[in-house]
């Protein structure tokens, strides 16, 4: 059986940004506009061809990791 246990001596208290310094609301991000079908495919269809064209025409990679790159097509 698993089970999970902490160590309540060695607690660490952190200190982070106010809500008045960092906002916390969520990143629209284009994928997340995808997903609720708040982006036109003529608009997702453009994204991966800027995607693209930075992956094959802009973007470093070294010649052993080229294989690794995806495109979207």
């Amino acid at each position: 059986m698993k089970g999970v246990k902490f160590n309540l001596e060695s607690n660490k208290i952190y200190t982070t940004y106010s809500i008045d310094e960092y906002d916390r609301l969520q990143i629209d991000s284009i994928l997340y506009l995808k997903c609720y079908n708040k982006v036109t495919d003529d608009e997702w269809d453009d994204v991966l061809i800027e995607l693209n064209n930075y992956k094959t025409k802009e973007m470093v990679v070294h010649n052993s990791s080229v294989c690794n790159t995806k495109l979207h097509i």
